[in-house]
């Protein structure tokens, strides 16, 4: 075997000719050169190896953004480990699954409860700003490693994605598979080592690690290294950058700053997109504001990528462009036959970047592929007489939102478990900033009456990501079906209104009706509409506007809004701010004790807040808030205790 096959020689050959190139360049202006990288990996390698990991061992990584994952990540290739990146957006439910399907050896993240569903694993935390355990642990090992000599099948990493039984499949990524897509995507898109890459996207995810990442390391390119999106953020740096990847998200917001002008960009060679279908709206105001035309690209979580539109060619609008050199690429009909130019059937593809197949599952496996080795995508799209592809749909009802997949079966499945739903079922609806968003359709149990949707989704966002919880509840009499028992989602896509329509929130429980517009009865609508004015002004005041504005953004009403705000509370953000009083942190306690159902711990919060100087009114004002914002169930238990304390303490 050849020390070849390991991904991290195509860095190591860059390193070898300049150890101090510029590499990194973070949001806080840190640069950090070739030789910075080579040996903080080659560091994490020997922590590994004197853990007992052996080659193939997996190390599950949920941590933010920063260069320590990266190195992490490249000391895992070079001994030989498996890297297991995880979305931080996941619940512990998700996560207890994700590792046990998985079995990590190490299992680094920032949260202890993750680190302790998986006992018999070596746990380590990182934290947003690069500290933590795991760095300090690395600090101490020798700065020299002989990269492991691994051939090209070797296990590099393992991507969780789903599939039609919405239970996360493993994807297992080779070193053959990384190196042949940073190769393949470097000469498509012309990288060298005068590139420097504008990177706001995520480690956790391929698009972030696999695509963007390894193509600039392959190719001795700069990255700036940016911990998140910001839209100011990365138009101040546009003007050093000569390539920026994003997500149709990131330039539809893009576009509402009125700096992004072809002034900024005038240093840009190229702006790519990818991990969601990008509206052919965008692509042109983007030409119109900047003078560049995007290069869409098309891929999969178990292929890499599959297509691009050309750099020096026609980048064809509405079209994911020419297939790679690498990939074979054919339509196929049910059967499996290459189907003529025109003609709309399965994308199927052979490529060297393929994955070596989902972990633990042979059948499933076997299955993706055909007799003659394609491998199904589960993507509908068409060839062009000149041989652009267009995805037409995806037959797997995959739905994109902000670049993430979210898998209908894996939501329907949750929702399920709720006592008051008897069937449910997910469908994708237009969204001009995330593309696509869920919305779900909930039939009601025999003699049950569902919760208002702001309950709904406090239910849900217990239990998965937050972009996958659906950002709508609609009731519906019973699922539409064929002779089969299959749901037909395309009449429930045609049912979904326009998301600024209002449906009148006094007439009975119909189809197409909002679950809360349902169940309000006109006083608490009117309660509501008041509520939400001056729940407005008072967080606004509390909190302090940048607050509330950031989670507008992210938001599609004040149910989330204050869910986001009270999340953010717990980690932290809002807690460390400068200035924030005891009152302040007093009320917040209650509304974070409120809405997560704390009941045991909501009388002592109380209790808190009177000797903090929080009167009985201000109390009540929060309880409100809660009750309205997160369903009225929620705060009844809020309202009892509260009344309890105010008695106990003669107030």
């Amino acid at each position: 075997m050849s020390l070849n096959e390991n991904f991290y020689a195509l860095f190591a050959r860059h390193v070898a000719t300049d150890v101090t190139a510029s590499c990194l360049v973070t949001s806080v202006e840190e640069h950090l050169n070739r030789g910075w990288l080579e040996v903080a990996s080659a560091q994490y390698a020997n922590a590994l190896v004197s853990f007992g990991l052996r080659v193939g061992d997996r190390v599950a990584v949920q941590a933010e953004k920063s260069p320590e994952m990266l190195a992490l990540y490249l000391g895992c290739l070079r001994s030989g480990a498996c890297f297991v990146p995880l979305n931080t957006a996941y619940s512990n439910e998700e996560m207890r699954y994700l590792l046990e399907d998985c079995k990590p050896r190490i299992v680094v993240s920032q949260a202890n409860s993750v680190r302790e569903l998986v006992p018999d694993a070596l746990g380590f935390d990182l934290k947003p700003d690069g500290t933590g355990s795991i760095r300090d642990a690395r600090v101490s090992f020798s700065e020299q490693f002989d990269t492991v000599s691994l051939g090209g099948e070797a296990m590099a990493a393992i991507l969780y994605t789903s599939g039609t039984t919405g239970r996360p499949k493993g994807s297992v990524m080779s070193h053959r598979s990384l190196r042949s897509a940073a190769l393949d995507l470097g000469q498509e898109w012309g990288f060298s080592g005068r590139d420097v890459l504008l990177h706001a996207l995520p480690l956790f995810h391929g698009h972030g690690l696999f695509i963007s990442c390894n193509v600039a390391l392959a190719a001795g390119a700069t990255i700036i290294f940016l911990d998140r999106f910001d839209p100011d953020l990365i138009i101040a740096n546009l003007p050093r950058a000569t390539v920026f990847m994003g997500v149709p998200t990131y330039y539809h917001r893009l576009l509402a700053k009125p700096q992004f002008t072809a002034e900024v960009c005038r240093n840009l060679r190229l702006m790519i997109c990818g991990s969601a279908p990008l509206s052919v709206a965008t692509l042109s105001e983007v030409e119109r504001r900047t003078g560049h035309r995007i290069i869409e690209r098309y891929g999969a979580t178990e292929a890499m990528i599959i297509c691009s539109n050309p750099v020096h060619g026609e980048r064809r609008a509405g079209s994911v462009g020419l297939p790679l050199k690498s990939v074979e690429l054919r339509i196929a009909d049910p059967d499996d036959n290459a189907l003529p130019d025109g003609g709309i059937g399965m994308i199927q593809i052979r490529s060297a970047a393929l994955f070596n197949g989902y972990w633990g599952r042979p059948e499933a496996t076997l299955a993706e592929f055909t007799a003659d080795g394609f491998f199904r995508t589960g993507d509908l799209g068409t060839r062009s007489a000149d041989g652009y592809i267009t995805v037409t749909g995806r037959s797997k009802d995959l739905i994109i939102s902000g670049g993430y997949n979210v898998y209908p079966a894996e939501v329907e499945e949750a929702l399920r478990e709720l006592e008051s739903v008897s069937d449910a079922a997910v469908v994708g609806r237009p969204d001009d900033d995330f593309g696509e968003v869920a919305v779900a359709f909930l039939v009601p149990a025999p003699g049950r009456t569902l919760p208002a949707s702001g309950e709904v989704r406090a239910w849900a966002k217990g239990r998965m990501a937050n972009y996958k919880v659906p950002k709508d509840f609609i009731v519906i009499e019973e699922l539409p079906r064929n002779t089969m028992g299959k749901v037909l989602k395309t009449e429930l896509r045609a049912m979904l209104t326009p998301p600024d329509a209002t449906p009148n929130p006094y007439e009975p429980a119909k189809r197409g009706q909002s679950v809360s517009k349902a169940n309000n009865q006109q006083g608490e609508v009117e309660m509501a509409s008041e509520l939400f004015k001056k729940g407005l002004k008072i967080r606004k005041e509390v909190l302090g506007a940048e607050y509330v504005e950031a989670a507008l953004r992210s938001a599609d009403d004040f149910t989330v809004e204050l869910q986001e705000l009270i999340t953010a509370y717990s980690w932290g953000e809002i807690w460390s701010r400068p200035g924030l009083d005891r009152k302040t942190r007093s009320l917040l306690n209650i509304a974070i004790a409120t809405t997560a159902n704390r009941s045991g711990e909501l009388k002592l919060h109380v209790r808190g807040a009177i000797n903090n100087g929080v009167s009985k009114g201000e109390i009540k004002e929060v309880l409100l808030q809660c009750a309205v914002y997160c369903g009225a169930p929620a705060a009844v238990d809020g309202f009892r205790l509260a009344k309890e304390a105010f008695s106990e303490l003669n107030v």
